[in-house]
């Protein structure tokens, strides 16, 4: 399990790391916890390595004022350092506009 930590850890940087241009440090953290994937799922690590919200997801994006989106059951919640959804219920779709700061979510009819 380390082993996938280390290699998610890897290319991240490699490949989706932001640059905080003052410091020239990369940080892969948002709100000190990173999305990794073991065994097939997503869940998150704080920056000791720790797993701090199971990996439960089919899916999961980075943190974004203590709250991250995820994909689980083909299903879409919005979730807290806690793993908790925040959210009456899951939707199908379910993005953030990073520039609003809003959420748009989106059920599709049958």
């Amino acid at each position: 399990m380390k082993k996938k930590i280390i290699i998610v850890l890897l290319l991240l940087t490699l490949f989706g790391c932001n640059k905080n241009e003052s410091t020239d440090r990369i940080n892969l953290f948002s709100n000190g916890l990173l999305a990794v994937e073991i065994d097939g799922k997503w869940g998150y690590v704080n920056t000791k390595g720790d797993i701090v919200i199971q990996a439960l997801y089919d899916e999961a994006a980075a943190f974004h004022d203590d709250k991250a989106v995820v994909l689980i059951n083909e299903k879409m919640q919005l979730i807290d350092d806690k793993g908790k959804n925040i959210l009456s219920k899951s939707y199908d779709e379910l993005y953030r506009d990073i520039s609003t700061n809003r959420i748009i979510y989106n059920n599709r009819s049958i």
